[in-house]
Parts: C-alpha cells; structure tokens; sequence
C-alpha cells in the first residue's frame, strides 16, 4: 500500500494526482527520462544506416547517430538529477502488504 507524503492517504499505483490533497505524485524528471530513453532508442537508425553505408565511405549517419545519442544520454542525466533532490512524493508501506502471523 502506498501513502500520499503530503496527506497520508491511501494512493493507487499509476496514480498521478492525490484524489484527497491534489498535490502531483509524478516525479519532476519523470517525462525527460521517458523521452531520453526514447531518444537513445531511436539513435540506433543511424548507427544502422551506417554500418550499410559506411563501406563507401560515407560516415556522416555514424556522426548523426552519436549526437542524437549524446543528447539522449544528456537528457536521461539531467532528469535524474531533477529527481535526486525532491523528496519522495509517495511513501511505500510495506508491512501492509504481509499476511497476519496466527
């Protein structure tokens, strides 16, 4: 069971709002890790594009492919530097969630 940090009110995973307090349960780097993640993925056409053409000597989808995936690593650090110094916006509890001992 998860609890809102603001409130102590029972929150359901996936949620991104409290229903009680209103406060944003979502980490603040949340989405530019997402799309970093999704920018290295996407790097990897060019890196393809350019094992197929860099036999005839051009590098330039190699060049391509390490720029997008340097801005895609750069975004992925700076999120998580976002999310290192909030303080946790939801409070697992753990005993909760064992069964009773009879």
């Amino acid at each position: 069971m998860a609890k809102c940090a603001g409130c102590n009110s029972k929150v359901e995973p996936g949620m991104v709002r409290c229903a009680s307090c209103g406060v944003d349960l979502a980490r603040p780097g949340a989405f530019l890790q997402t799309l970093g993640f999704v920018v290295v993925a996407i790097s990897t056409v060019p890196f393809a594009l350019g094992e197929v053409v860099s036999s005839e000597g051009n590098h330039l989808p190699l060049i391509a492919g390490g720029a997008i995936l340097a801005v895609g690593v750069a975004a992925i650090l700076s999120a998580r530097s976002k999310n290192r110094g909030v303080a946790p916006r939801v409070i697992e509890d753990a005993v909760a969630d064992e069964p009773a001992a009879n």
